[in-house]
């Protein structure tokens, strides 16, 4: 009861957008010295075709994870640092696609080692999940549905990057 949980979270963002909408900046004001900030981006990070949210992995993206950190701990607060979660790609060996975030859970990596930031590899673990579920055990963990399953997905979804309740669950464990 102690604890408050205030989640700034916003689908479809990036370091680079979340950024520029003022989004850090209106989480920085309610920070108090003690407080912890869990910081994950990457899926979106790499969308080139967007240059609102796009960051290359090896300048822009660690340049912003490092402004976010250095935001929150003039704060007095502590950043922890999420790598993403891996997509749902397996190569045609049946092994999980190491690739599947590019270059976004290294780059994470290295600003986490570079400013002695706490890091928690959810890429890694996530792939370490899907690998031992199995290219067909892991659809369990994703939107995958048939047409008229779902109301808000009438010819069905494959989707192998957004969770089911299910699959947030199992993520949110290795977490």
């Amino acid at each position: 009861p102690e604890i408050t949980i205030r989640n700034h979270a916003v689908n479809g963002r990036s370091t680079r957008s979340f950024l520029a909408e003022g989004r850090l900046q209106y989480m920085i004001d309610q920070l108090k010295s003690g407080d912890y900030v869990c910081i994950q981006f990457g899926h979106n990070d790499g969308k080139i075709e967007d240059s609102a949210r796009y960051t290359d992995p090896e300048h822009d993206y660690p340049a912003f994870l490092q402004q976010y950190i250095t935001a929150i701990r003039s704060k007095g607060a502590t950043p922890i640092l999420l790598t993403s979660v891996s997509r749902r790609y397996f190569l045609a060996n049946g092994q999980i696609d190491p690739a599947a975030l590019g270059s976004y859970p290294a780059a994470m990596r290295q600003v986490a080692a570079a400013t002695g930031t706490p890091l928690v590899d959810v890429f890694e673990h996530s792939q370490q999940l899907y690998q031992e579920l199995g290219e067909q055990g892991s659809i369990s963990l994703f939107m995958h549905l048939e047409p008229g399953a779902h109301p808000n997905y009438p010819n069905g979804i494959t989707d192998n990057t957004h969770f089911c309740e299910y699959g947030a669950a199992r993520i949110a464990e290795l977490i």
